[in-house]
């Protein structure tokens, strides 16, 4: 196997606290292994979630086919499952969600692709799932597949981390990209309230 050292193997220290030095963590590493709910970013702060959140309890109410594309690496699948677990956990434990009757769909990918990148996939959305919403967290796609998918009545949310050109209507393709948005109003006001330093 062929391996690249980011740093040199200092012998004096565990492989942990190698590994930490080389990623930066060594001078906090005890408060990485305990974080709390501090480091959690405020939802709310997250570009268009309201809207995301709005257009996902509508597919809920209209009883729709929800599918959910996973991608096949570690926060690919974590997002995915996150997100069908809490739509399943509302539907048991919601008094809102539990007449919830529709379907919701994993959609794997047949090979190591990320979001809607290739076409087996578009056409797998078209002729195979026909859900009414597409949810695509940890991924995304183009202007040109959002038009293609939105032609057919599927409605997309787009719930991302990676850099993005492409930002939806807010209507029938909603991203939820980034974790904070960084417009200098935004900004200066999580400065201000110490969300941010």
């Amino acid at each position: 196997m062929k391996i690249k050292l980011i740093n040199e193997r200092n012998q004096g220290i565990s492989f942990i606290d190698q590994i930490l030095r080389n990623r930066g963590v060594e001078k906090n590493a005890e408060e990485f292994f305990s974080v709390g709910w501090e480091c959690v970013n405020n939802p709310h702060n997250l570009d268009n979630i309201d809207i995301a959140a709005d257009k996902l309890i509508e597919h809920i109410n209209k009883n729709s086919k929800i599918a959910v594309l996973v991608d096949v690496d570690v926060d690919g699948f974590t997002s995915a499952a996150l997100l069908i677990n809490y739509i399943n956990m509302q539907k048991e434990l919601g008094d809102e969600w539990k007449d919830y009757s529709g379907e919701i769909v994993p959609v794997f990918h047949k090979s190591k692709t990320h979001g809607l990148d290739d076409r087996e996939m578009m056409t797998r959305i078209r002729d195979e799932i026909k859900p009414d919403l597409f949810v695509i967290p940890d991924a995304s796609g183009t202007d040109y597949q959002y038009q293609a998918l939105t032609d057919l009545g599927i409605d997309l949310l787009v719930l991302d981390h990676h850099d993005t050109r492409y930002y939806g209507d807010n209507e029938k393709v909603i991203v939820v990209n980034k974790e904070l948005n960084m417009s200098p109003g935004k900004l200066a006001a999580m400065v201000a309230h110490g969300s941010v330093s």
